[in-house]
Order: C-alpha cells, then structure tokens, then sequence
C-alpha cells in the first residue's frame, strides 16, 4: 500500500446487493468516486483535504473489508462500475438471430422501458461494451409471471478464428434464474436482477465484420446475451435501466457475521481504468452490510 495519507478512508454501511432499486442509472449510495467530493473530509479519515478529483487513471485501493450481516451465507465482492459512454444495450430476438439498440432506454431513469425478454423462448437482450464487464444490475420495472422461466447467459467468444457465442454460462455468483428474481417485492433495495460471474478467460471482443454474432451486433465489443430459454407465459419482465461493472475478488461462501477482506501490504490493487466509482456487491441486501477501505485516484 502506497502512504496511507494518500488514500481516501472509506467505512460505511451498504444496504444494497450491487446498485438497489432506482440507483442504477444515478450517483446514488456509490461507495467512492473521484467525481465526487473526497469523503476523507466528510467521514474524518487521515487523507489530504476535500476536493473535486478529476479522474486520471483509474481507481485503486490498498485494501478492503467486507463485512456481511444479512442473517445468511452470501457471495460478496468489490468493483468499479462502468460509465455510460462505454457500453450499449438492446434486445435481442433469437428467431432471426437480431439485435435491436435501445441504449437510450437502458440509460435513462424513465419508468417501464427496457423489455428484458418477450413471450417467446430465447428472446432477451444484449449488452456490448468496449471493455470488459462481468456484472449486470437491472432495476426491475415490470415483474414477469406465470409459469417458471428459466434465463441463461451467454458471451461473445472466438471459435476458429471467428466470434462465437459461448455456452450458457454457469455456476455464477448471482443469477437471474426465475421469476424470483424479475421481480418487485415493494421492500427497499429488492427490485434489483444481478448477474455477477466470474469473467471468463476465452471472454473476448467481437472479431470480423458486423453482425457475425447477430444483426445489429457490432465489432470490437464485449458483447453478452441474456436470454430467456424458457419464457414466462402471461407478462414478459421490463427494467427501469440497467448499469455493468467489473467486479473483482468475487466470492461465495461469507458466513453471517462473517468477513471478506485484503490489505495490500505495500502493494494496491488497481482498478479497470475505464471505471468511475467503486461499488460492493452482497448477495443478500442488508442496512447491515458493511464497507471498508482506502482507496485513491491513480495519477
């Protein structure tokens, strides 16, 4: 870890799993950013005085605590979040293989406007980001209904020298499985879909002319497929927006009451450059949850 009078000190509670319920597409209960007033003036931490940090190269931080009270053992984990200007999004209709953008709606805060999935089996949506990501939060409009349907991820890969889509992904930290996560429970934070997975090493960006992974789909993008294999049956799920994040140290197994932490010694662990604010993930929502850490801009 660099000095320690370097690093902005970080400690508070984290009540969401990833971004909550309406704060996707706002700066809203972020943990740390440098476009943000430093919080080492505010929290009373050991870090040169307040001021508006213009971002440079990235985030870092030179250790971090995860401390989970959710009353359950949880997946946990510590990231950036990936700015608009990186990424586009739309749905994607399996049949004839075609992406439509609707980046716009993914992006804004207006109510009910990113279908995430028809009622037809393998419809669903895309992402396409020019750097890589392996967390999606969707802030839950429109809860889907009837029957159980049964969504998989997919990402773009190289087969022989040519973009591919991978196999459905699995084993994943968090994933929106069934109706019981498109859905809106009216308790705060709960309408929110995580998808949060390890990022694959054959994970690799869109190869060749446009549209070998699908119409629409362009090259030079990390592109991932969320579909709904099986269907719901009376009411397709919608989202408010989505937002996507690099994840890092995602792990599964925290105890209640338990600990998730690394201190970096004299070392630090820099962040996706791309990122703008430092986010948690807890797999359980909890006013409990705790942050930790030290973090800074990289010059």
């Amino acid at each position: 870890m660099r000095p320690i009078v370097e690093y902005d000190f970080v400690d508070v509670g984290y009540p969401y799993r990833l971004r909550g319920g309406g704060n996707t597409q706002s700066d809203d209960g972020l943990i740390y950013s440098p476009s943000l007033t430093r919080l080492n003036a505010v929290q009373g931490g050991g870090g040169p005085a307040a001021t508006l940090m213009a971002r440079t190269g990235g985030l870092a931080i030179g250790g971090f605590s995860l401390h989970n009270r959710a009353a359950a053992t949880i997946a946990v984990g510590i990231g950036v979040r990936i700015p608009n200007q990186f990424w586009q999004a739309g749905q994607w209709v399996d049949a004839d293989t075609t992406y439509t953008d609707d980046t716009t709606d993914a992006q804004d805060d207006a109510g009910s406007d990113f279908p995430l999935e028809t009622l037809v089996d393998s419809d669903g949506f895309v992402i396409m980001s020019r750097v890589p990501f392996n967390t999606i939060s969707i802030d839950v409009a429109v809860t889907s209904s009837a029957a159980a349907p049964v969504r998989a991820l997919r990402y773009s890969t190289v087969v022989s020298g040519t973009s591919a889509w991978s196999a459905a992904l699995s084993n994943a930290y968090s994933a929106v499985a069934s109706t019981g996560q498109y859905v809106i429970t009216g308790t705060t934070h709960a309408n929110e879909g995580v998808w949060a997975f390890n990022l694959p090493a054959d994970f690799t960006a869109s190869i060749g002319a446009d549209g070998v992974l699908g119409t629409g789909i362009r090259t030079g993008f990390y592109c991932v497929n969320v579909r709904a294999t099986v269907s719901p049956t009376a009411v397709a799920g919608v989202a408010d927006s989505l937002s996507i994040y690099r994840m890092h140290f995602l792990t599964e197994g925290v105890a209640d009451n338990g600990v998730y932490e690394a201190f970096f010694g004299s070392s630090e662990a820099p962040m996706l450059v791309a990122g703008d604010a430092v986010v948690a993930f807890f797999g359980t929502a909890d006013p409990g949850n705790r942050v930790t850490m030290f973090a800074r801009t990289r010059g």
